[in-house]
């Protein structure tokens, strides 16, 4: 069977507003909840359809949900990536097939201007994960990045929300 894990990052920065997003502005679904959004409409929705159609194994992480608010601190991705990394190493370990990722494109951090290449980074540094398809969904009106392109296998923007 087909194994891949599922992860989410999604957060809509507006770098021109004075306000900071902590991790209190963030709906995290974690495991089982994840699992639970089949039928929400969302991006996390949409894969899980398609898994169950394609009879895949899904391996759950997290996913955390902003809106649309001000710069996000550093520290919210560093814990996001102290979740994903763990379960990422593990799933690695027990053999996967592949890695989604339901992201926004557009969130920027106190100390990144490209979370989302700077979390494929990551992923791809990490042992076993360097070949692994890496595909994911971006908003509507996300930013694309040299760096997001390089180390993924695909990703999707959708045209309407």
């Amino acid at each position: 069977m087909t194994r891949i894990l599922l992860a989410g990052l999604m957060h809509e920065t507006h770098c021109f507003i004075p306000e900071r997003t902590g991790l209190d502005g963030f709906v995290i679904h974690r495991g089982q909840q994840l699992l639970d959004r089949l039928g929400d409409g969302s991006q996390i929705d949409g894969f899980l359809t398609v898994a169950a159609r394609e009879g895949w194994e899904v391996v759950p992480t997290v996913a955390y949900t902003g809106g649309a608010t001000g710069l996000v601190e550093h520290t919210v991705f560093e814990a996001f990536w102290d979740e994903v990394k763990p379960a990422l190493e593990a799933a690695i370990a027990d053999g996967l097939d592949g890695i989604f990722l339901s992201l926004h494109g557009a969130m920027v951090t106190s100390k990144s201007e490209d979370p989302d290449g700077d979390l494929l980074e990551r992923i791809r540094a990490l042992p076993g994960a360097a070949k692994l398809p890496i595909y994911g969904v971006l908003d509507l009106h996300a930013t694309l990045t040299p760096k997001m392109g390089a180390l993924s296998d695909g990703l999707v923007s959708y045209r309407e929300c």
